[in-house]
């Protein structure tokens, strides 16, 4: 791949994570510390609750990473990047059960459609990277996308939680985030 293609590669990645940290988080940490009421009511007002906001955030979340893992699918030069995007797969798909069979509803709202489409972008500079550099791509959409994931989670999502059940997944969701992220981090810092 030319260095001119890798160099803008770089720095669309960039450009994207400082819009997922900055944006995202700051959105997501008003609204939800706001109790939701710009997305149709607060908790208790019969509308829709911090909990289905929380829940619409972290299924997105799942989803982002999902799609992330099926776009280097059969694409990585590393045996070790196709093994942990095969991890991250896994246990996305689990998390993403293990919420959607709360007994919480999961509205789309104007925050999750923006994690969808700046999960879209991420998943499309992957999608339209090289055979050489898809897995320096892929690590690198996923250290962006994990550092935003647990910023939210520790900021606003657990600690805005009303039902300990969702409290619980957000956790283990934490956990394995942070684990995640090392690991990627590690990977990218010997893959490349």
């Amino acid at each position: 791949m030319p260095r001119g293609q890798i160099a803008r590669m770089k720095a669309r990645l960039r450009q994207l994570r400082w819009t997922v940290a900055g944006v995202w988080i700051c959105a997501a940490a008003s609204v939800l510390a706001a109790g939701c009421h710009s997305f149709g009511g607060g908790s208790g007002s019969g509308g829709v609750t911090r909990d289905n906001n929380i829940l619409a955030l972290a299924v997105e979340l799942n989803t982002g990473q999902i799609a992330l893992t099926h776009e280097v699918a059969g694409r990585t030069r590393f045996h070790e990047v196709g093994r942990f995007a095969d991890r991250l797969n896994a246990q996305h798909s689990s998390f993403d059960e293990q919420l959607r069979r709360l007994p919480v509803a999961a509205p789309a709202n104007s925050l999750t459609r923006e994690f969808a489409r700046e999960g879209q972008r991420l998943a499309e500079v992957v999608r339209s990277a090289s055979a050489l550099a898809v897995d320096r791509a892929y690590l690198d959409a996923t250290i962006s996308m994990h550092e935003t994931s647990i910023r939210l989670l520790d900021q606003s999502m657990i600690l805005q939680a009303e039902r300990e059940t969702l409290r619980q997944v957000l956790r283990r969701m934490h956990a394995a985030m942070k684990a995640n992220l090392r690991m990627a981090q590690d990977l990218r810092g010997r893959t490349w």
